[in-house]
């Protein structure tokens, strides 16, 4: 058994790291080091050296075959949904920043020092690699035993870079793979020396130049995306293609005991929601959409896609609340209603009607972030009914080099502007002047999304008779003026079709410029 707990600590036994089973709730990251004192001045659990955990070590426990949250709750019982602070800082924006991870998925973000977020606390030595270049482009970390190929590779798709590892011969060896995320994350140089996230004198990447340093790693997400590793800006995502063309690297050697999934998924799902009563007074200002209301109660509103279809079936066929017209909101209907915070909405995926890119999957809102991404329709998620008429954006192209949204009220630009700051592009919006106005400013997230065509081709997920300009290469993400966390903006990628909140307000993004709105998106 990997795991071994006792009433005050939790041992790995694959990592010989302690993590307290008590965590501290609603602690700014200046306020952590206090909480850890406590720890220590009481000898908790007969140690001393309680300490904030690296990103590294966070994941390590984190479980990538199970989500929300991305843990074994049998093991971690005491552990809450939610951001959990990292040891080290972000060292950009003024090192106002520091790391966590989203025990939700396993994601590590980047949250403003501020902000109150979770701790737990862990005992041991610190986990670090240990590189030393064997020569014959293999760089060995002593730490792990894992051996990593040195040299760069043709981007291509996920089952092509799986091939390329399975068929490489390199100082000798032919049993080289692709490396888990966990893995690929012992690479990063948190500390950013040298002005990157990763080590350049082991790694060089020679050839290669930022921003497009996303490397593929063989830990799947949902079975039908990558998890990915950007070491331009520190961060990972679990929105990889497989049908992207991005980096890997080779690595070979054992698997660490931290990789095996060993939680339940059937038992793994925390307290959920079952319908209740309708709420007419909790309607969105765009359109007064009612929504019903939940309330807690284990063990109910988990639904596969199909299932959430017949759940407003049944809906409809009682005539809740006196209605027959309940349906599955769309996604940015859900997207609108995410800053609600309504007590009776969970830090879950909320399926949406529309398909995904892929038959088998659908699209949805995760309420821990508000970001939308698909699921699997199998996965058992979610669901919130709402009732009302979904108004999609109406695109008509004006004489002035406008795009109207009728819907809306929103007027775009139909041209592309030159990639800014966020400082930058708002002094560019203040001094636009087209058609005859001169109100123009950045998108918020939400309006911004409004534009994304889910009915797009692949690599062109908007209007292309519209906005025929858009760059969807090298990135294809455009910036909205909606921070994240108080850290980065959000924005969409028009390449890809998904969301973001990667976007760092100091370096230049593609924009387009918006004006008036009939009412808040």
């Amino acid at each position: 058994m990997r795991f071994k707990k006792n009433q005050a600590f939790i041992t790995d036994t694959a990592t010989g790291l302690h993590w307290a089973a008590e965590t501290g709730a609603g602690v700014s990251w200046a306020e952590a080091p206090g909480y850890l004192e406590k720890l220590n001045r009481d000898r908790w659990g007969g140690l001393s050296g309680w300490r904030l955990p690296t990103r590294r070590e966070l994941r390590t426990v984190m479980d990538y075959g199970v989500t929300s949250p991305a843990m074994d709750l049998r093991v971690f019982e005491n552990m809450p949904l939610g951001n959990y602070w990292c040891a080290e800082e972000y060292p950009l924006m003024d090192r106002s920043c520091a790391w966590v991870i989203f025990s939700g998925l396993g994601s590590s973000i980047v949250m403003n020092k501020g902000n109150r977020e979770n701790v737990i606390a862990v005992n041991g030595p610190v986990l670090k690699s240990d590189f030393r270049d064997m020569g014959g482009g293999i760089i060995l970390d002593e730490a792990s035993g894992l051996m990593w190929q040195k040299g760069e590779n043709p981007r291509m798709r996920l089952t092509d870079a799986e091939k390329y590892c399975r068929e490489l011969t390199l100082g000798g060896f032919s049993d080289w793979r692709l490396p888990t995320l966990k893995e690929l994350g012992s690479l990063l140089d948190m500390s950013y020396s040298g002005g990157g996230w990763y080590f350049k004198d082991f790694f060089p990447a020679e050839g290669l130049k930022p921003p497009l340093l996303h490397y593929f790693s063989g830990t799947e997400f949902e079975n039908h995306y990558a998890w990915v590793i950007n070491f331009c800006f520190g961060y990972d995502g679990y929105y990889g293609g497989k049908n992207a063309n991005l980096l890997f690297r080779a690595v070979r050697g054992e698997k660490s005991g931290c990789e095996a999934s060993t939680a339940d998924a059937a038992l793994n799902r925390r307290v959920n929601l079952k319908n209740t009563a309708l709420s007419k007074e909790e309607t969105t200002a765009a359109g007064a959409l009612t929504w019903e209301r939940k309330t807690t109660e284990a063990g109910m509103g988990l639904y596969t896609h199909d299932e959430a279809k017949a759940y407003i079936d049944g809906l409809n066929r009682s005539a809740y609340g006196g209605f027959t017209d309940w349906r599955l909101p769309r996604r940015e209907e859900l997207r609108r209603v995410y800053g609600e915070r309504w007590r009776d909405t969970l830090p879950e995926f909320y399926w949406s009607a529309e398909d995904g890119p892929e038959p088998s999957l659908a699209y949805g809102i995760y309420f821990a972030y508000g970001c939308a991404i698909c699921y699997p329709k199998s996965n058992r998620c979610n669901v919130r009914a709402v009732r009302g008429a979904y108004k999609p954006a109406k695109l008509i192209l004006l004489d002035n080099g406008c795009v109207l949204d009728e819907t809306s009220g929103l007027y775009w630009k139909r041209g592309e502007s030159p990639p800014l700051t966020l400082a930058d592009a708002e002094k560019y919006c203040a001094g636009l002047s087209i058609g005859g106005f001169n109100d123009w400013r950045v998108p918020t997230m939400g309006e911004l999304a409004s534009l994304v065509d889910l009915n797009g081709s692949p690599g062109a997920w908007f209007d292309k008779s519209m906005f025929p300009d858009t760059q969807t290469l090298p990135q294809g993400f455009y910036m909205s003026s909606t921070p994240f966390g108080g850290t980065f903006l959000w924005g969409v990628n028009f390449q890809f079709g998904y969301d973001g909140y990667y976007a760092d307000p100091g370096s230049p993004y593609p924009f387009r410029p918006v004006r008036g709105g009939g009412h808040e998106i």
